[in-house]
């Protein structure tokens, strides 16, 4: 009878634990589904809360298929990837934490894998389902000679850019292309540090076209009032495509 005993209020105070609501995680919860009075069951898929968790923040993203191989090579070496977020307009870090891993297949359909990184989240910048832009560092380039991406231009043999001589005569070199970051290349064969590149209005320029560079002032030739424009001029930029001559001026 004492043991039947123990075991009811055994049971009672099990019955207890269960009437109390415990969150499995600590995190954000959402708007309420149920309000005061509303029947709910154990079935509702709904339940009487949702919590999101926050700190620490997976963001999930898709990476080029060709990224694979490179990405496994560092984790097999044991680096630590870092990863940072930046917002619609990649203006603003919203947060750095580092790679996790990749998904176990590729889209053959986007040639893409998805891949997962966490971060702290401790400032509640990131929210979930927030639109953003993931930048992976795979690898550093020391020393790296690295050229606005309007720079590159693209022909028959090649990539290529109009290399500026010390008498601002453009030139074109060609040049083997590295990895890129937003809006710069980096250059592994071709230019050198401190070369200078034409990096606007390069439809207009021949191999030997004559640049005049913003804030300079157009050359004048001859004794008679003649002036020679270096090209068109556009935003201050020349080029040597085609030569315009001002009307001559005479007086008796």
């Amino acid at each position: 009878t004492v043991e039947a005993d123990r075991a009811a209020v055994a049971t009672a105070k099990l019955d207890l634990e269960y009437s109390n609501v415990q969150a499995p995680i600590s995190g954000r919860v959402g708007l309420r589904p149920v309000d005061v009075g509303n029947y709910i069951t154990s079935g509702d898929a709904s339940g009487v809360a949702t919590i999101t968790q926050l700190a620490p923040i997976d963001v999930v993203f898709t990476l080029p298929a060709d990224s694979v191989t490179v990405i496994q090579q560092q984790l097999r070496k044991g680096y630590t990837l870092a990863t940072q977020v930046l917002d619609r307009t990649r203006s603003n870090v919203l947060g750095e934490g580092t790679f996790l891993t990749l998904d176990n297949q590729i889209d053959t359909q986007t040639g893409t894998v998805r891949a997962k990184a966490r971060f702290d989240n401790a400032d509640g910048a990131l929210f979930p389902n927030e639109f953003v832009n993931v930048q992976l560092q795979v690898n550093t380039i020391k020393d790296a000679v690295v050229v606005p991406t309007s720079a590159i231009r693209h022909g028959p043999n090649g990539e290529f850019v109009f290399l500026l001589a010390p008498d601002n005569t453009a030139h074109i070199t060609p040049v083997r292309v590295g990895p890129s970051a937003d809006d710069r290349v980096s250059i592994t064969e071709g230019l050198k540090i401190g070369d200078r590149v034409v990096t606007e209005g390069g439809d207009r320029l021949v191999d030997g076209s004559m640049v005049q560079l913003p804030g300079q002032r157009p050359r004048a030739q001859g004794a008679q009032g003649k002036k020679q424009w270096n090209g068109n001029k556009r935003n201050g930029f020349g080029t040597g495509g085609k030569q315009r001559r001002q009307p001559e001026t005479s007086s008796e």
